[in-house]
């Protein structure tokens, strides 16, 4: 290999583990708002530039494998469905997804370059996860023990002053309330954007789950997501025991080392309370205890029980100590069985929508990516509390968006797992790569670029602290990898971990998750890699892939991220612009939201909220009139969503209440009747529709309508859905509503 060709197979090295690093380093679940979306282009101009490299002669070509046939058809399932339903659903969610499903396709078969064409890069991915795994277990520890106390106490510190500043508003003189005003408006966009709820029941609900919470999250959203790449960091160290075990040269420190490497992952995972996830870290080690009881009985094997035995007491010590930190009870345990009956609730109502009777074809095609709620909503149980995002089940979950060849496609992954743990060579010919070198490793370089682009970018000074201590924990960990030569795992041992992980996403979401698809084909690799022989076709391969690719990154940033961020810019703008009392130019700021993302409902929904608190004080009809247009303008970009219909009935409620003219009633319950179309479970939709209807005369169906609201009612109340029970005006009127005589 030429000088050339040797640095750019480590340019490609360096690129591929910035983005693998990235993209466990970054909150994966806002993938359908675009959040993740740098990362995508990433992937694509990786494989661009892997194209090339095989061009130049600087990488090699696998031959395609069934691990091949499975990721790509998990990758393709939601882009096929997401062509079928164009135009039909949240058409921003849908674009941003396409593109995440493209550049997870360009991960994979950057993938599979890269680690066919260096033979220690798949060891170093390892160690790179092995690595953060317990930086950021660091981190979510810290977050059970101490980041839930100053959360709440911040919470409390802006509730304390926007109660100050209400009281001067109420009390105070004209320039003190100018002032309070003011800063109210700032901090209800500081509260807004930190994702507290200004409504008073919502926030209700919002600050009990804060009070209760005390799972760690990592740098992830969720808990779920969490426990899952745990899980995967967890065994990643934990396996790396068995290839050695007959060695008998491992000093004491390197046993300490991994144990407390061991134990400060398991120790965070059992602080997630994620029982999905302990249920798929049983099944790993079940079946490395079942590989190992095969092996002949020899002092190794001996010696892998007496490990495994080992690993067992310390996690047991583990659970002792989260039970007396307060981080298990026996609430666990109990609430364990509702949370199997919330998604048995679900599940039961997916399959309904799956076998819509009015889209007979719906089982087949999904209802593509990014709809998935406003699909299931028609559906969902009475008695189902939550409007969940997805199923929580990996089967339904790619179903719903890629149609059925994304079942079939995740049912072939277990069967990938399956064949990895039954190779019959998997323990005698294959050979893992050692890891000896510390610094001068181009997966370091990329890991340190990814940390330097991540605090680039983050202005907000606490996740940039956050991110500089995980710095510090992953490159000292990464000295430790090398010092104690973390080794990839062996094929049957990753088929293990790909089946925990299969196992975890049974019953929590991520299997449409960017950083948790990510592992899932880490853990996919083919043990050994073929490649095709060099030739002329191959090079030309190479570089109509990286013609491709470069071609997708740029759509990729013209119509998924340059818009996405263009319009969060001008949101926040307008925003700001609002807290200020800026009404012109917050205007300003939203119309050209509008404008650079065609597809968000969005900076219309802030423009009709803006126009109609102007007609509120002029009494203009042509501010209604915009007011209306904008409302209709967000419909359209997304109208199978409740929300935005229920936002125009509202709309023209408020118009009714200040004319007293029956049409504008008629006109508030006909839209009030396309939201309980899209959500016929929920109670409010249901009582403001049979109010309006009344209003406008329908006296016999705003009857009927008032009865469904009080049924539903009566389920949330026998449920406990506090979220979900009207207010107390609302429950008045709609109860004088039943007792009205049939007419």
């Amino acid at each position: 290999m030429s000088r050339f060709q040797h640095l750019a197979s480590t340019s490609l090295r360096i690129a591929f583990a910035a983005l693998f690093v990235g993209r466990l380093l970054t909150a994966t679940e806002g993938a359908s708002q675009g959040s993740t979306l740098g990362w995508s282009i990433a992937a694509l101009l990786i494989l661009s530039l892997a194209g090339m490299v095989t061009f130049l002669g600087g990488a090699t070509i696998p031959r395609w494998t069934g691990s091949d046939l499975v990721l790509s058809a998990l990758c393709v399932a939601p882009l096929l469905s997401a062509a079928i339903h164009r135009g039909s659903g949240d058409a921003r969610a849908t674009v941003c997804l396409v593109f995440e499903w493209l550049g997870l396709a360009a991960t994979w078969f950057g993938l599979r370059i890269i680690t066919t064409s260096a033979g220690d890069s798949r060891a170093q991915l390892w160690r790179l996860v092995a690595s953060i795994a317990v930086a950021v277990s660091l981190l979510g520890t810290w977050q059970h023990h101490n980041g839930y106390s100053a959360a709440r106490a911040e919470y409390t510190r802006l509730v304390d002053e926007v109660a100050e500043l209400q009281a001067i508003i109420a009390e105070g003189s004209r320039s003190e309330r100018a002032t309070a005003a003011r800063r109210l408006r700032e901090l209800e966009n500081e509260m807004l954007s930190a994702g507290i709820p200004n409504d008073e029941r919502g926030r209700k609900l919002w600050e009990s789950r804060l009070q209760a919470s005390s799972e760690p999250v990592g740098l992830f959203a969720l808990a779920n997501s969490f426990a899952g790449f745990l899980l995967v960091g967890l065994f990643a160290w934990g396996v790396s025991l068995f290839p050695r075990l007959s060695d008998n040269r491992q000093s004491i420190a390197h046993w300490l080392l991994l144990g407390l490497a061991i134990s400060l992952i398991g120790y965070c995972l059992l602080l997630t309370k994620s029982r999905t996830a302990w249920g798929g870290s049983l099944v790993v080690v079940l079946l490395v205890a079942w590989t190992l009881r095969n092996q002949k009985r020899t002092s190794s094997s001996r010696r892998s029980w007496l490990v495994a035995a080992g690993i067992t007491g310390l996690m047991l010590l583990l659970v002792g100590v989260a039970a007396m930190t307060g981080g298990l009870d026996r609430f666990i345990l109990l609430e364990a069985f509702k949370s199997l009956r919330y998604r048995g609730e679900y599940w039961v109502g997916t399959w309904r929508m799956l076998f819509d009777s009015n889209h007979p074809w719906r089982w087949v095609v999904g209802v593509g990516p990014g709809n998935f709620r406003q699909s299931y909503l028609p559906w969902k149980l009475p008695e189902s509390s939550e409007e969940i995002a997805d199923p929580h089940n990996l089967f339904f979950d790619h179903w719903s968006s890629g149609g059925f060849l994304g079942l079939i496609a995740v049912g072939a992954l277990w069967l990938v797992a399956a064949r990895a743990i039954f190779r019959s060579s998997a323990d005698t010919s294959e050979k893992t790569v050692p890891i000896v070198a510390i610094f001068n490793r181009p997966e370091l370089w990329g890991a340190g670029l990814t940390f330097a682009a991540l605090l680039g970018l983050t202005s907000d000074p606490d996740q940039q602290l956050q991110l500089l201590c995980i710095l510090g924990a992953f490159l000292v960990t990464w000295v430790v990898t090398g010092r104690l030569r973390i080794q990839e795992p062996r094929s049957r041992f990753r088929g293990a971990i790909l089946v925990g992980i299969l196992v975890h996403l049974l019953a929590a979401g991520g299997i449409a998750m960017p950083a948790i698809v990510q592992l899932v084909m880490l853990l996919s690799l083919p043990a050994v890699s073929a490649v095709v022989e060099e030739s002329t076709t191959t090079r030309k391969l190479g570089l109509a892939m990286a013609l491709v690719c470069a071609l997708l990154a740029v759509l990729t940033t013209s119509y998924g991220l340059s818009p996405v961020i263009a319009r969060e810019y001008q949101v926040a703008e307008g925003d700001f612009q609002m807290g200020q009392g800026a009404i012109n130019k917050a205007e300003r700021s939203y119309r050209q939201a509008m404008d650079s993302d065609s597809l968000s409902p969005l900076p219309c929904e802030r423009l009709a909220s803006l126009t109609h608190g102007k007609w509120s004080r002029s009494r203009a009809d042509s501010d209604f009139e915009r007011c209306i247009e904008f409302r209709k303008t967000a419909i359209d970009r997304n109208p199978g969503h409740a929300g935005g219909w229920r936002s125009l009935g509202e709309t023209w409620q408020s118009k009714f209440v200040a004319t007293g003219d029956k049409q504008d009633a008629t006109f508030a319950a006909n839209a009030f009747a396309e939201a309980a179309a899209r959500h016929p479970t929920h109670a409010e939709i249901l009582a403001e529709w049979a109010i309006m209807l009344d209003a406008a005369g329908n006296h016999t169906a705003a009857v009927e309508q008032a009865e469904r609201a009080l049924a539903l009612e009566e389920i949330n109340l026998r449920f406990g859905h506090i979220d979900k029970q009207l207010p107390a005006t609302l429950l008045e009127k709609t109860r004088k509503l039943r007792e009205l005589p049939s007419q």
